[in-house]
């Protein structure tokens, strides 16, 4: 077992091998973020095709999006207002308006009846738009 401990230090000592090693590692956490992105794109794109919001919004990077009876979605998290200017842009308030936006006064926009977790991937993706 000693002599096991004493080849795998000296392995992991010889430069190329150590250079591979540490490379893949640093690709692998560095593409993480990317796998995570696309993830999200994923789930989000399902979402707002399941619910009819591509109907209704443009919205970056989901070309099925090209409504145009509701506002575009690209920046919305950079916006002061939402809901037709009626509330300040917080997430609770972006929360509150996904929830339900018959709550907040006259809107067109119907309530699609997201669960939390839906929500909480919405905003998640609209702040990558």
């Amino acid at each position: 077992v000693a002599g096991t401990k004493a080849v795998r230090i000296a392995v992991w000592q010889r430069r190329p091998l150590r250079s591979v090693v540490l490379s893949a590692l640093a690709l692998e956490l560095l593409a993480g973020p990317a796998w995570a992105a696309d993830d999200l794109l994923r789930q989000a794109a399902a979402i707002l095709n399941e619910k009819g919001c591509v109907g209704c919004h443009l919205v970056p990077g989901i070309p099925e999006a090209q409504g145009k009876l509701g506002p575009s979605l690209a920046g919305i998290m950079k916006r002061r207002r939402i809901a037709g200017e009626k509330l300040a842009n917080t997430p609770e308030n972006l929360r509150r308006w996904l929830r339900n936006p018959k709550e907040v006064k006259f809107t067109i926009m119907p309530n699609m009846h997201l669960s939390e977790q839906q929500i909480t991937v919405l905003i998640e993706f609209f702040k990558t738009l």
